[in-house]
């Protein structure tokens, strides 16, 4: 249980990060589905 929230708290802070970073980065493109959000992130 306590794996699956620490995951869950890791991937909100990186998903808030990312849009946060969004309007800054000209060549953003938003993930269209976890394959594409997963290769943003790696």
């Amino acid at each position: 249980m306590n794996q699956r929230i620490g995951f869950l708290i890791v991937g909100f802070t990186r998903f808030a990060f990312i849009m946060r970073l969004a309007p800054y980065e000209p060549n953003y493109k938003p993930p269209t589905n976890n394959e594409s959000f997963s290769k943003q992130t790696s």
